[in-house]
Order: structure tokens, then C-alpha cells, then sequence
């Protein structure tokens, strides 16, 4: 089928000379280091690498990156004449310096003197062949560049083409010279196939495998298939044209570039067709990349990019009178009806006529909508009326005004949506109107559709979907929303699937009455569907704001059901102003499935004409590349791993994706290992920026997806190790915290001296103010006491004059007593005997002068040197007033004639015993019956000794012991007091 001379469906679009291609010319493109174009090539990174006859240039689908001989070591020259990427991904440059191979980014020369290499070509056993200018063939085999052992090849030949067959046969193309030569086991045979016409060869390729193609300089193209060599004559204009390439195509075509372009569909049954609306006059260069666009270089247009086009654009320049076409329609004989704003309603034949419906009587106006039915009739709406074509003849039809929607369903009934008259069914020649069972018109009725058995939905432009069966209309809520939806579009698929397209809702999909309507469909769609149709081949189209989208059902179902990720939508086609083309919003139909399986929408442009069959899906993954890492916006070194200075201020990763299929919607996620928690979706940007890390090891990971939702196979990484300062390492850490421990613990040590000290002191306060209280009780005791005595004695001597020797006597005694206990009082508070030493020899004078005067002998026994070791005031205290309780016990209560004072030192204990021959007494009755003991007792626990008695009716013995370990003496003060 043919409309416009275009045809709409697979068949009709079989020949390729038809201009079904899209071309993306980039002559002029920054970056791009000249327009001459000599080589192309596409290297395993991705890369399409360009040479020209002003340098090399790397291309990623966005962005250019040249490279000259004068800023890219290595590169000995800046006129390129061929490309070669080899079987580990190396790229070979053959230029006018030389050959040069880039493995890693490094561009490394290869051969020792300048020499012009014009061809290279891939041995079979992974060896490269390099065809100079004036020296002849050479080879490059483990890295080493050698001239082979070929004999009969002139050594001096220009060789202007290379190629290695299957069978591992070299090809050598020698520049002026008619026939190729062809070398085998190290000898090289001219041939020329005893063809006359056989003259200089350009180039040559191989296929399929085992069929040779040379292309020549005037003699057009030459096969050579079984041991024949035969001419393919490639004429334009009148002339045979000259092959400047011949390129096996990845689909088994075989591609021409002759200046102008050619095609050979079946290598078989050669007959070259020439493409046209090539944007590239001479072109000259022809290379495909693995998204299948085939690449073409111009003599002096540059560089463009050509891949098949699976629609056509019926605009203007195919002879509609205005572009924005509002409805479009094809009717039993292949005419396809077609609404213009603005203008009217135009005929559009198979055999490339247009013919304007005013011809036929209908008003030239504004159209609202136009529907061809089944039985050859035409029906319009247009200037307020409803008009009818019958039998070539336009007629207006009932009284209906502002038809806005019309639609034929499988019965045929026409049924006729007004602005507000209501929703109307033609049928046996008879208007009805159908309303909701409250008796409501249904207003703006533009969208239709039949389910499997027979249920019409209808959508109206504000009042929402009504579902209808029979006479009755009820309505229908979307997702349980608003009755007033705005509805766009309506379709049922054969499993009654509803989907419908709404204004500002995208697409709700209602299923079993459960409807799903996500945010994310929505914004992906535009906000606004206005045609919803199914291809028969799995995929359901949407004409939406963004353009005409397609789906898989198979892939949209599920995600409708399970969300997760983009939505599975595509376009269909890349890099030209269609593929965003918005679809018509406006009564159906806007959408129209042509006989043939073509697709018709009506566009802002023009009608699209679309063939399924040839719906391109770009599933190549991209590749992923890291291109280099910025360190506060320096380049960092190469390398698997980037170590970032202490103070890293920024860091940049700067990554590509190439792909040439809608490169601008490849888009990007990104992590940094160890700082970012989950992946980061970055949209198309090709740089991922960081501030300040800190310091650690991380690995930063970049991955891609192409326009068709396709992720790259694997993720870039990179290591990234950013340094501490000083400051920041694990040992100036640990010296720190020892540092914090240190002095931590020498504050605590401090501390706890100066609390020592002051608990010490307060001690020592406490002890003095209980030894205030000791001497002021025991002066208040004693001396008041002993005063008061002497007293009564002296008053008693001067009443009774002849008693008072006995009384004077009295009085000497106690005088006597009394200077003994301020003696002892005295000696207490003497900071000079504070010490053992001095506190055993003051208890054995003590001992001494008790006993002088009892009539009691007194027998002192001292074993060991006793040290002098301090004493606290209540240590001192407590061993002396025991001491003392003890002997005044032997002196009051014992009868006993003799008494033993035995002081002991032995291994840092003192053990003082008291001793008498007395009458004993009952240590038991002793206990309970006073509190004399029991003082003792308590007295020697609170300096930690031990006090144990052993009495009976021979006597007693009181033992006190106590310890005194780790003490150190004090200064000796002078000669000690000895025991007398």
C-alpha cells in the first residue's frame, strides 16, 4: 500500500530505496577535528573512533574528544588513513607517520622510522598487516614490527589495500596497478581474474565467507565467489560510480560507499540500489557500529550516523495543506481520511492523490472529527453539523450540532457524541438518544470502544467513562475517583482488560475492578494520553504529550502489578524531532490500525505512518567507562586506584556510556562504596561530584541503561583511598587516647593524693580535737579532781590542827599523782613522741614509776630493738592508755606482791605483756561484769592489734599485739630514752 508514495505497512516497504532511513549528520560538530573523514571504526570499549586527514577523534554518542599528533604522544601524524580494532580490543592507527596501537588509553608508536601506513588488516593468527606508501608490506607479530619473508611482492610497492580472507590468504591492493595480489605460504601472485575491466583496487572485502568484493577507482565492483570474478556495475547519473569501500554488514548485506551510497540486500543476487536523502554527497567511508547504525565519512561533509526509520511523517511536503492533523481514518478501499485543523477534511488515495472534501460539497471549516463506516459512507462533524458522504456527495445529517466524537461499533450502529445535546445511536435509520437510568445526558462523549461481548465504553471529555449495554448508560468510577474524569481515550484488549487515557492522570488500567493508575506512568506518559491501539504483535502504543510510546503487554502488566523501576515504555525512534511529537488531544479517532498492520496517529505534525514490523528496541547494553578522576579539579594519575591527599577538598568522577541509539536518554546510577548507602540515580549527567571524605578506603561504582531501559552487564569501579592527617591515623589516635589515659590517670593519682592528704589532714584535725577533748576530760577529771581533794584535805587540817600531818601526807600524795598525769598529759601532746619507739620506752618509765611506790616489785623486760616507726596520734593513744588499764588493774584489783612489764619486737610486730602473781579472776565474769575490758579490747581492734588475757588463781597475763608492716622510720631526732 502506497499513501503519498509512501507506503504504510512491511509490505510496501520492502525496497529499501524508499528513504526508510534516519540520518544524524555531526559535519561541524565540536570536537570533531576536521570534515574529511577517512576512517571509522568502533573499538570494544564502545568508542566510534573517527579519522580525519586533521587527526583522531573518540565519540561517545554525546561528546567529541580529539586528538592531534602535537598533544597526544604517540601519535605520529595527523593525517589518519585507516582504522583496525583488533581481537584483544587494541585499535591500530595507520597515518601518515606511521602505525600506532592504543591499549588502555596509551597511544604506543609501533614502527622505529616514520613510515606512511595506508591499510592495515587482522591476520588469522592475530598478526597485523600494515601497507605503507613506498616500503612495501610489513607485519607486526608479538609487538615487534618486521618485514616478512613474501616473495614476488615488490618491496617498494604503495599499497592502498589490505585484507585477510578465512582461509588465511593475505589480499594486497597496489596503488596505479591493475589486479590485487594474493599472497599464500609466504609467495605473492599477481591476479586479475583474466577480467579486462579488472582495473585499480580501492578496497576489499569478504561476504559471506569464502565471496571476495573489490571495489575499484573506475571499473565499479567486482565479485569474486567459487574461482569467478565477476563485474557488478554500480551506475547514478550515467557513469559507473567508484568504490571507495565495501562493507559486510553484521545482517549479511554488503554496503557500498561510491560517493553516493549503496545497498546489496542479498550478496547472492548483487543488485546495488542507491539510498537516498543521504545527507553525505561523497561519501567515501562506512563503518557499523553494534546498535546496528551504519556510520558513513564524506570527503569534506564530515561525519554522519544512518539507521532504519520505522514510520513516515505525512506533513506538508507530502501535500496536506496544513500539519496538525486532528483525526485520521482508512476506509474498505485504502483511502485514508484525514481531519486538518483549521483547513477541512482531505481524501488521501493509494495511488498519491489528495483530494479536498469541499470538491465534494462538504463546508471548508474547522473539523471536529471524521469516521469512514463499513459500508463505503464517510460521516464528519464540522461547522456545528453532523454531514454524511454518500455515494460521493456530502450531505448534512439530522439536527445534531457540535458533534465532537463519532464511532461505528461491531453491530453497525453509529453512535455520536455532542458537545450538549447528549450521546446519540444511528441505527436502522433511526436517532435515539441514550441517557444514564436517572434520565442524564451524557455530554462530550469523544472516546469508544467495544469489549468481547459487545459493552461499549464511553469517555466524555469532563463527565468520565460510562459503561453502556443496550439502552442503559451507567457510569463507571476510575480507581473509586471522581465521576467527572477527564477522558481521553478508551480501549478494551481481547482479555477485557480497560485501559483508559486521561487529561492530567496519564493511563488507568482497570482489571476485575481493581484499577491501577501510578504516579510514575503517568509522568512517563506526559500527564495525558489521547490514543491508546494495539499492533497484533504484543506491544500496546500510547499517542501521549511526549510523543508516540510503546510497551510490551507482557512487561507492562507486571509492573503495573508490581511497580518497581521505570516504566517499560519506548519510542519509536531516535535522534529526531517525531520521536516527542505530541499526539492530537481531541474525539477519536486520533489512533487508526491500517489494513495492512500499520499505525496511523494524528500528530501536531502531520499524520505517522508506522510499521510495527520494524519498531526498533535498542537491547544492547551500554558499555560502561570511567574516563578519568578529578582531585580538587586536578586530573588524578591512571590507575586501578586514586589515593587522595590529606584535605581532599572535592573529588570527581567523570564517566561515558557510549551508545548511539537516543544517546541523550542514556542514563546513570552511581555509589560511592562506604559513603553512600544505596545506589544514586543521576539522570544523563556523566559526573558524579563528592566533597570532603573521610578518611578510609571506598570504591566508587558508576553503571548505565540505554533509552530502552537495558543496564549495562557490569559496573565500572574505581578504588579510592583517602589519607588521614596526621592527626586522623590509628597511632596518632592510640598516642592520644595514651596521652588522655596518662593524664587521666595522673589527675586520678593526683587527685586522689590531694584527697589523701586531705583526709590525712582531717584526720589529723580529727585526732587532735579528740585529743583536746582526751587531755580537757582527763584535766577535767584528774586535776579538778585532785584539786578538789587537796582541798577538802587542806580544809580539814585547818579544822582539825591535830590530824593535819595525816592530811599534809594526803596532800603530797595526791600533788604527786597529779604531776604524774600532767606529765602524761604533756608527753601526749609532744609531736616528738610521735613514734613506737617512743611510746614503748614513755609505757616502761610509766610501768616504773607506777609500781616504785605500791609495795608491788616491778621486773621490766625488753627483747629487740624496737624501730621508730611513726604513730598516729590515736594509734599512740590507744597502746598507751591499754598499757596503762592494764597495769592500774594489777594495781587496784591483783593483791599481787610482784609485776612483769615484757616488750617484744619481732618481725614487724609489738607485743607488750603485763603480768602479775596475784589472785587472778574470772576472764568470763570479767567480761560481763564491767566495762574495763571490754575498753581494752575496743581500743586495740581500732589500731588493728589484738589483746588476749590468761588469769587464774596464780595470776594474770594480758598480751597485746600489734602489727606495724611497710612502714619506713622517721629521721633519727637525737639519742632514744632508754629504759631505766
Amino acid at each position: 500500500m502506497v499513501v503519498l508514495a509512501l507506503p504504510l505497512g512491511a509490505a510496501g516497504w520492502a525496497d529499501e530505496d524508499s528513504g526508510r532511513y534516519l540520518f544524524e549528520n555531526y559535519a561541524g560538530t565540536a570536537g570533531l577535528p576536521g570534515s574529511v573523514v577517512t576512517a571509522v571504526a568502533q573499538g570494544r570499549d564502545g568508542y566510534i573512533w573517527v579519522g580525519t586527514t586533521s587527526g583522531l577523534a573518540r565519540f561517545d554518542g554525546v561528546r567529541f574528544v580529539s586528538f592531534r599528533a602535537a598533544d597526544t604522544p604517540g601519535l605520529g601524524g595527523d593525517l589518519i588513513h585507516a582504522l583496525l580494532v583488533d581481537a584483544d580490543g587494541a585499535l591500530w592507527i595507520g597515518s601518515d607517520a606511521g602505525l600506532t596501537r592504543v591499549r588502555g588509553g596509551k597511544f604506543e608508536p609501533v614502527n622505529p622510522t616514520p613510515v606512511a601506513v595506508r591499510a592495515v588488516a587482522r591476520g588469522a593468527a592475530g598478526e597485523v598487516w600494515a601497507g605503507t606508501v613506498g616500503r612495501g608490506l610489513w607485519v607486526v607479530r608479538g609487538g615487534e614490527w618486521s618485514r616478512p619473508e613474501i616473495a614476488g611482492l615488490p618491496a617498494e610497492a604503495k599499497i592502498r589495500a589490505l585484507h585477510a580472507d578465512a582461509d588465511g590468504r593475505l589480499w594486497v591492493a597496489l596503488e596505479r596497478e591493475r589486479g590485487v595480489w594474493r599472497v599464500e605460504r609466504g609467495v605473492a601472485r599477481p591476479y586479475d581474474g583474466d577480467n579486462p575491466f579488472f582495473g585499480e583496487i580501492l578496497t576489499i572485502a569478504e561476504q559471506p565467507r569464502g565471496t571476495l568484493w573489490f571495489g575499484t577507482q573506475r571499473a565499479g565492483l567486482f565479485r569474486l565467489r567459487d574461482g569467478a570474478l565477476n563485474r557488478i556495475v554500480t551506475e547514478a547519473g550515467g557513469g559507473t560510480l567508484p568504490v571507495r569501500q565495501v562493507m559486510a554488514g553484521r545482517d549479511g548485506k554488503v554496503w557500498l560507499a561510491a560517493g553516493a551510497l549503496l545497498r546489496m540486500a542479498d550478496p547472492a543476487q548483487p543488485r546495488p540500489v542507491v539510498v537516498t536523502g543521504v545527507p553525505n554527497r561523497n561519501v567515501r567511508v562506512l563503518a557499523e557500529d553494534a546498535e546496528g547504525g551504519l556510520w558513513l565519512g564524506a570527503g569534506a561533509e564530515g561525519l554522519a550516523r544512518m539507521h532504519p526509520m520505522p514510520y513516515r511523517l505525512l506533513a506538508r511536503p507530502e501535500g496536506l495543506p496544513q500539519e496538525n492533523v486532528k483525526n485520521v481514518a482508512q476506509d474498505a478501499a485504502g483511502d485514508l481520511w484525514v481531519s486538518v485543523r483549521g483547513h477541512g477534511i482531505l481524501r488521501l488515495s493509494p495511488d498519491g492523490t489528495v483530494r479536498d472534501a469541499v470538491e465534494e460539497g462538504l463546508p471548508q471549516s474547522d473539523p471536529a472529527v471524521v469516521w469512514p463506516a463499513r459500508d463505503g459512507s464517510v460521516w464528519a462533524g464540522i461547522s456545528s453539523h453532523l454531514w454524511v458522504r454518500r455515494e460521493g456527495l456530502w450531505r448534512q445529517h439530522t439536527d445534531l450540532r457540535f458533534v465532537r466524537g463519532l464511532f461505528e461499533d461491531a453491530a453497525g450502529a453509529m453512535w455520536i457524541g455532542t458537545d450538549e445535546m447528549g450521546l446519540f445511536r444511528w441505527r436502522y435509520e433511526k436517532l435515539d438518544e441514550v441517557r444514564t437510568a436517572d434520565g442524564a445526558h451524557i455530554a462530550a462523549a469523544t472516546a469508544f470502544a467495544t469489549a468481547p461481548d459487545q459493552t461499549l465504553y464511553v469517555g466524555t471529555w469532563r463527565g468520565g467513562l460510562y459503561r453502556v449495554r443496550g439502552d442503559n448508560a451507567e457510569p463507571v468510577r476510575i480507581g473509586g475517583g471522581a465521576r467527572g474524569a477527564e477522558v481521553r481515550a478508551v480501549h478494551v484488549d481481547a482479555e477485557g482488560r480497560l485501559w483508559v487515557g486521561l487529561n492530567g492522570r496519564g493511563l488507568a488500567v482497570g482489571e476485575g475492578g481493581r484499577w491501577t493508575n501510578p504516579a510514575a506512568l503517568t509522568a512517563a506518559l506526559g500527564g495525558q494520553v489521547s490514543a491508546i491501539i494495539e499492533d497484533g504483535r504484543g506491544r500496546i502504543w500510547f499517542g501521549t504529550l511526549a510523543g508516540i510510546l510503546w510497551a510490551w503487554k507482557a512487561e507492562l502488566l507486571p509492573w503495573l502489578r508490581d511497580g518497581g523501576g521505570a516504566p517499560p515504555l519506548h519510542a519509536i525512534a531516535a535522534g529526531d524531532e517525531v520521536r516527542s511529537l505530541p499526539v492530537w488531544s481531541g474525539g477519536q479517532p486520533v489512533a487508526w490500525r491500517a489494513a495492512d498492520g500499520g499505525l496511523l496517529f494524528a500528530t501536531r505534525r502531520g499524520v505517522v505512518a508506522i510499521d510495527p514490523a520494524r519498531t526498533f528496541r535498542n537491547d544492547v547494553p551500554p558499555p560502561i567507562l570511567l574516563e578519568r578522576v578529578l582531585v580538587d579539579r586536578q586530573p588524578a594519575p591512571p590507575g586501578a586506584a586514586v589515593r587522595l591527599p590529606p584535605g581532599m577538598r572535592s573529588l570527581a568522577f567523570e564517566y561515558t556510556a557510549p551508545s548511539f541509539v537516543q544517546p541523550e536518554t542514556v542514563g546513570f546510577s552511581v555509589r560511592l562504596e562506604g559513603y553512600d548507602p544505596d545506589w544514586v540515580d543521576v539522570g544523563n549527567r556523566r559526573s558524579a561530584f563528592y566533597g570532603a571524605l573521610p578518611p578510609g578506603e571506598y570504591t566508587f561504582r558508576v553503571r548505565a541503561r540505554n533509552g530502552d531501559g537495558v543496564w549495562s552487564t557490569r559496573a565500572a569501579a574505581m578504588q579510592v583511598v583517602q589519607l588521614p592527617h596526621f592527626y586522623e591515623t590509628l597511632w596518632f589516635r592510640v598516642l592520644v587516647v595514651a596521652a588522655l589515659a596518662a593524664a587521666g590517670w595522673g589527675a586520678y593519682l593526683w587527685s586522689h593524693r590531694q584527697l589523701r592528704l586531705r583526709l590525712e589532714r582531717l584526720e589529723r584535725e580529727r585526732a587532735m580535737e579528740a585529743e583536746r577533748r582526751r587531755i580537757a576530760q582527763d584535766l577535767h577529771d584528774d586535776l579538778g579532781a585532785s584539786l578538789t581533794e587537796i582541798g577538802l584535805y587542806a580544809e580539814h587540817a585547818r579544822r582539825a590542827p591535830a590530824e593535819a600531818d595525816r592530811g599534809l601526807e594526803a596532800v603530797g600524795q595526791r600533788v604527786r599523782s597529779l604531776a604524774a598525769s600532767l606529765d602524761a598529759i604533756v608527753w601526749a601532746v609532744n609531736p616528738a613522741n610521735d613514734s613506737l619507739d617512743q611510746l614503748v620506752s614513755y609505757v616502761a618509765e610509766l610501768f616504773q614509776e607506777l609500781f616504785r611506790a605500791s609495795g608491788i616489785r616491778a621486773r621490766l623486760e625488753v627483747v629487740g630493738d624496737v624501730p621508730r616507726y611513726p604513730l598516729s596520734a590515736e594509734e599512740r593513744s590507744h597502746l598507751f592508755l591499754t598499757a596503762k588499764e592494764a597495769m592500774h588493774n594489777v594495781l587496784k584489783h591483783s593483791g599481787a606482791r610482784e609485776a612483769w612489764l615484757r616488750i617484744a619486737w619481732r618481725e614487724e610486730r609489738l607485743t607488750l605483756v603485763v603480768e602479775d602473781n596475784g589472785s587472778g579472776f574470772d576472764p568470763a565474769a570479767g567480761r560481763a561484769g564491767g566495762n574495763g575490758l571490754a575498753n581494752m579490747r575496743s581500743r586495740i581492734a581500732r589500731v588493728g592489734g589484738t589483746i588476749d588475757w590468761q588469769s587464774g588463781p596464780g595470776g594474770t597475763r594480758v598480751i597485746v599485739t600489734t602489727a606495724f608492716p611497710g612502714r619506713k622510720p622517721l629521721p633519727d631526732s637525737g639519742s632514744p630514752r632508754s629504759f631505766s
